[in-house]
């Protein structure tokens, strides 16, 4: 059997974030993953509701698709916001495994509910979904905790909401990012503290009937590999409409020719 103990080695490029030996393997064999291209949103600081507006509010017609939340509870908990839409989280499955099958599960990951910190906001039940996470420590280092989305429809475009706090003062001075591909060369979110609650968008377009979305740690100088992921929001949104497609076809063969009076 391998042994992953101290066999790491620092991933060129990205300061803070180490890659064991035996990763490299995994990442060399990660083809058939399900890793289709993400676009990400800065990272935004959650204080109320209103942050689960940001997709709705941004992309008319979305269409709630998934919304599940992490950790030690198993209740639903349903959240309204100022839109006003009803959000019902319910609870997501946490496995200490790597990824497998295709629902919607967090892998490398184990579930808790953090106490004794100051509320991130003053919605009862909104606090119990960002307080529920489920967590990668030292223990998981081998690889990156794993976030698998199941049930998508393979050609429609997505929208995610990916939120993420801890609280307690062991976590102060971690920080975190979220990545499309397994050893973070892909397109990566900017870094966040977990300290603060924070939400982050990403886009992508399903390539087939899951899409895997990793955490990696980004602290420089903190031994623990802790990084979180309390909760995600998902919507599919609505394809162009046909005059559109048309409208766009139509200016760019009027650029086209453009041009080439141009040239002539």
């Amino acid at each position: 059997m391998i042994s992953f103990k101290r066999s790491v080695v620092s991933t060129s490029g990205f300061p803070g974030r180490m890659m064991p030996i035996g990763m490299l393997a995994v990442a060399l064999t990660a083809g058939t993953s399900a890793a289709a291209t993400i676009t990400w949103q800065s990272p935004a600081t959650v204080s109320s509701t209103s942050i689960l507006d940001s997709i709705p509010s941004a992309y008319s017609g979305a269409t709630l698709s998934q919304s599940v939340y992490f950790g030690h509870d198993t209740s639903t908990y349903s959240v309204t916001t100022p839109e006003p839409q009803t959000i019902n989280f319910t609870h997501g499955s946490a496995s200490y495994s790597g990824p497998s099958g295709s629902a919607t599960e967090l892998f490398y990951s184990g579930p808790q509910k953090i106490s004794g910190v100051t509320n991130p906001t003053s919605d009862t039940n909104f606090n119990n979904v960002l307080l529920n996470d489920g967590w990668a420590s030292s223990g998981h280092s081998y690889s990156p905790q794993t976030l698998q989305i199941g049930g998508l429809t393979t050609g429609t475009k997505y929208a995610i909401e990916l939120l993420a706090f801890d609280g307690r003062s062991s976590s102060s001075a971690r920080t975190e990012e979220f990545a499309d591909t397994v050893n973070a060369t892909g397109n990566n979110s900017t870094s966040f503290s977990t300290y603060t609650a924070h939400s982050v968008i990403g886009t992508f377009t399903a390539g087939a009937s899951t899409q895997d979305v990793y955490v990696w740690q980004t602290t420089t100088g903190v031994s623990s590999w802790d990084t979180t992921v309390s909760a995600f929001t998902l919507y599919a949104l609505p394809a162009p409409e046909p005059a559109t497609l048309g409208m766009l076809a139509i200016g760019g063969m009027g650029l086209l020719l453009a041009g080439r009076r141009k040239k002539a």
